[in-house]
């Protein structure tokens, strides 16, 4: 058994959580500050501005699983060419 795979695998388990949890809250907030004004000015919807915001938190997640996949070498050459230097 590996210890030191172990100890990455469950601090990104805990980095997922984190970023799970704080996602989650975002989207609460969203829902309890935007409900009234969004069945108001929708079809009678309270859930039209959180369904718009957690669609973006979705594609948000997905692009940050796709750039945590791509290896650090590829990063380290596109920091020159990304930063202008």
């Amino acid at each position: 058994m590996d210890s030191d795979r172990g100890g990455r695998a469950s601090g990104s388990v805990v980095i997922l959580g984190a970023l799970l949890c704080l996602v989650g809250l975002g989207l609460l907030m969203v829902l309890s500050a935007t409900s009234i004004t969004s069945f108001d000015k929708t079809s009678g919807s309270s859930f039209s501005i959180f369904a718009r915001q957690a669609f973006f938190a979705v594609i948000g997640i997905i692009m940050l699983t796709a750039t945590a996949l791509i290896p650090a070498q590829i990063w380290s050459r596109l920091a020159g060419p990304m930063t202008g230097s």
